[in-house]
């Protein structure tokens, strides 16, 4: 009985470790999670860094637990998983450190992409 309460309780923690909690860092005339048009859309950059800093290297078999939330041209919110993809040579890479881009793959097509480059400068 001792094992299986083991296991029963190993197996919540793994599952709780993996779920995915979605950032939504826009904001839609005050409100956020509503499917409003993109004009009436405003990011909150910081919410954004924080989560995208969080995500893992993208490379074949890496998985994230860092999924965000992005607003489409139709008004619609689509929840992309994000990873960390360096583009910049290691000489520029080690000459600008805060510039950063990220790769989201589509939860609902993963075909779907979007890129995210931050800096001091924003996003």
């Amino acid at each position: 009985m001792k094992r299986f309460l083991g296991l029963v309780i190993a197996v919540s923690l793994c599952l709780a470790a993996q779920r995915n909690t979605t950032v939504n860092a826009w904001t839609y005339n005050g409100v956020t999670n509503q499917a409003h048009t993109t004009t009436q859309t405003v990011l909150n950059k910081d919410e954004l860094s924080t989560a995208l800093h969080s995500s893992p290297i993208l490379m074949a078999g890496a998985r994230s637990n860092t999924v965000v939330a992005f607003p489409t041209p139709g008004g619609k919110i689509k929840d992309f998983r994000m990873f960390s993809s360096p583009v910049m040579p290691t000489s520029l890479a080690q000459k600008y450190p805060d510039i950063q881009t990220y790769t989201g793959i589509g939860l609902d097509n993963p075909s779907e992409r979007v890129s995210v480059t931050t800096s001091k400068s924003g996003i």
